[in-house]
């Protein structure tokens, strides 16, 4: 490697183009609100991207409808068709289509909502029941007007559930709401296309869910039974008087399909049932659908879509992406930068330009991320509401859940420090708690300066070594990765929210962001610079670059060569999806780029557009880069598994790799090495050691003129 002889120009630009480039990525998956069939397509209503619309392409890619009929509709709440009759909802108002959608209009008589209540289409005509307990009715096509529906006996028709088949349609009212019985459902029968409408003096019970599947007439019962009728509601029959609990049921090919508790399938008319849901990793459901001969699902929390493969009966994730992620934390870790603010942790290995998932295992918890730290194979990520903790010792493979009480009262926590294989976390209520074993187990900590009074609000990380806590009851700090601790009982209390550190001085930003601190003894002494800052900054972060000062504003970004007397300003110039300005949140300098998080995604600028001109003499090159985390498990009695980066020029191979002995004698490694990618840059080297001698061994990891000797452990 060669050494680097760099001279830095403050030079202010004004420049007209802007000087900020959002990331690619980091990515998460849209929540989908809801799902529908249009023209034989499947369509995806999110929450997510300004409550976009979303088409599956025949390859199973999701595309944005940037054009067309729900282009800036907002969120379709509702979508009904049947043959040429459509109707649909969304936040924009209801619109209607006699033409398979080639022309529409806009509806503006149902009690002026831009929300449907309960739509069902038949021959063309559109049933609608409005929300809160409002009857049924026709919507009149010429006036687009609403005609109640009554049946013949004169009772006003209540129809939570519709099904038809050949001329006759049924209609369901569980809870019988026009009499308000809480135990007596009713059914209406029309036998003539809907013209009239009879009362069921043969069906008393409350029905869950109605289909006709095979010429026959389902009812899943409340009491969880199922009945059927193979007369059109005349007479019924027993199934089975202890079926599955039934959210919604369909016919798919010869199957009754139900989901409740599960993906329920059964071939015999309901009399067995064999769940399936390979492949699906949380097992609730918001509804169950065909499109075009396919069947997909959808997940109630967390919104997921996965479609049934028929030939090995599993199911397939169909994920929907979006780069308009909110990103909060950002951190760096053993030359690596990652990120959080959304579902997973991402990573980035080219200085902020590109961003991946570091761990879609946690994505299984379905939850947002407000911050996380990471040490080395720990990590500890905390939700947005700060009563749990997420827990992983294995760089992410697994994660186990904390919150210190019951399921019912969560205390909240402060953020962790992670010190060699020890957490800190501040719990109310219960002092610090502490795990010595990597978050396998917490304990109260407790000495003599810790109990369970003591609150700590911020660290200070001189090193692995070396930490400064700032606590309720004063600083303490420790020299040794917390095995002894050092009260500094004459050090001021410093409320801080942001620091930074250069080999001279450390810098910190004050609670109210409004004042900049400079101390020259790691932090236990601080003094106010007085530096020049404008009232309406809202100061996030605080870097140092060289002897530069770097503050992550809101709006932008501010720069300083003379300790903040004057500032040059690099606003936020960019703008989100709903045309506002891009809020930036936290920084990190890494190589010749400055990354921020911000609520729309990750930002990068080059140092020299922030006027930091870097001259190289001698450009800095460093080949044949290769990096290995530490091994795990370690020790190992069966398989021994070193995550490793590579330089991305130069593939890395399985002959680079070899095993030796405390003697020096090398190991018949054939078929036991193997390297599990995760990209083209980096993955994990796994040695079956299953066969070897309890001892130490080295497994020698070459790669061009580099090498990484990793020592482990075979017990």
């Amino acid at each position: 490697m060669k050494k680097s002889f760099i001279m830095i120009l403050f030079v202010p630009l004004f420049l007209t183009a802007s000087i900020w480039k959002q990331s690619d990525g980091p990515y998460n998956y849209l929540n989908a609100y809801k799902i529908f069939s249009y023209n034989e397509d499947l369509y995806m209503a999110s929450h997510d991207e300004n409550k976009a619309t979303f088409k599956l392409s025949e390859s199973d890619q999701w595309i944005k409808m940037d054009t067309g009929v729900f282009a800036n509709k907002g969120l379709i709440q509702n979508f009904k068709q049947d043959e040429n009759t459509v109707i649909f909802a969304a936040d924009s108002g209801i619109f209607l289509s006699y033409d398979y959608g080639e022309s529409w209009k806009f509806i503006d008589s149902l009690d002026g909502s831009p929300r449907l209540g309960i739509v069902h289409i038949f021959n063309g005509e559109i049933y609608y029941q409005r929300h809160f307990r409002k009857c049924l009715s026709i919507i009149d096509s010429e006036s687009d007007s609403l005609v109640k529906v009554y049946s013949v006996e004169g009772d006003t028709i209540f129809a939570d559930i519709m099904v038809s088949s050949d001329n006759y349609i049924f209609a369901v009212d569980p809870l019988k709401e026009y009499d308000y019985q809480d135990t007596i459902g009713t059914l209406f029968i029309s036998s003539d296309f809907g013209e009239t409408w009879h009362f069921s003096n043969t069906m008393k019970e409350q029905i869950s869910d109605l289909i006709y599947h095979n010429n026959t007439l389902f009812a899943f019962i409340r009491n969880n039974s199922l009945i059927k009728s193979n007369d059109y509601g005349e007479t019924w029959d027993l199934v089975d008087d202890e079926t599955i609990d039934v959210r919604k049921v369909i016919s798919y090919n010869e199957y009754l399909v139900v989901i409740s508790d599960n993906i329920w399938f059964s071939s015999d008319g309901g009399k067995s049932w064999e769940a399936r849901s390979k492949g699906i990793d949380r097992l609730k459901f918001d509804d169950i659908m065909i499109n075009d001969g396919n069947l997909y699902v959808h997940t109630d929390y967390g919104g997921l879509i996965y479609k049934y493969i028929d030939e090995t009966e599993e199911w397939k994730s169909l994920y929907a992406y979006t780069d308009d992620v909110n990103q909060n934390s950002i951190r760096v870790d053993n030359d690596t930068l990652f990120s959080t603010g959304s579902l997973f942790i991402n990573y980035s290995t080219d200085n902020g330009a590109s961003w991946y998932n570091y761990s879609d295992s946690l994505f299984q918890h379905y939850i947002r991320l407000a911050w996380f730290n990471k040490c080395d194979s720990i990590i500890v990520a905390n939700p947005g509401h700060g009563r749990s903790l997420y827990i992983s010792n294995d760089y992410g493979n697994h994660w186990r859940y904390e919150n210190f009480g019951t399921v019912t009262l969560q205390p909240q926590m402060g953020e962790a420090i992670i010190i060699g294989d020890k957490i800190l976390v501040t719990v109310r209520d219960k002092g610090v708690m502490i795990s010595y074993d990597a978050g396998e187990t917490f304990e109260v900590f407790e000495n003599e300066f810790f109990n369970s009074e003591t609150s700590i609000f911020n660290e200070f990380k001189i090193d692995e070594d070396n930490r400064i806590l700032y606590t309720n009851q004063g600083v303490v700090r420790t020299t040794d990765k917390g095995l002894t601790w050092i009260i500094d009982s004459t050090a001021e209390l410093s409320p801080f929210h942001a620091y930074t550190s250069n080999d001279e001085f450390q810098l910190a930003v004050s609670v109210d962001a409004k004042e900049i601190y400079q101390s020259t003894n790691y932090g236990l002494d601080w003094e106010n610079i007085n530096a020049n800052i404008d009232s309406d900054w809202i100061i996030i972060d605080i870097l140092t670059y060289n002897n530069f000062l770097i503050i992550v504003c809101l709006d932008g970004v501010r720069v300083s060569d003379d300790m903040g007397e004057t500032w040059a300003s690099y606003d936020s110039d960019v703008y989100s999806y709903e045309n506002e300005l891009i809020e930036f949140r936290m920084g990190q300098i890494k190589g010749d780029r400055l990354v921020l998080t911000s609520n729309q995604g990750i930002w990068y600028t080059d140092l020299s557009n922030l006027g930091l001109l870097t001259s190289t003499v001698e450009k800095e090159i460093e080949r044949n880069y290769i990096y290995t985390y530490p091994p795990y498990p370690n020790p190992a009695n069966s398989q021994i598994n070193v995550l490793t980066y590579w330089d991305i020029n130069l593939p890395m191979k399985e002959s680079d790799i070899s095993v030796y002995n405390l003697n020096g004698v090398k190991l018949d490694t054939k078929d036991k090495i193997n390297i599990i990618k995760q990209a083209d840059y980096y993955g994990i080297v796994t040695w079956d050691c299953s066969g070897e001698q309890p001892g130490i061994y080295i497994v020698r990891i070459a790669h061009g003129t580099e090498e990484k000797a990793v020592k482990v452990i075979v017990k």
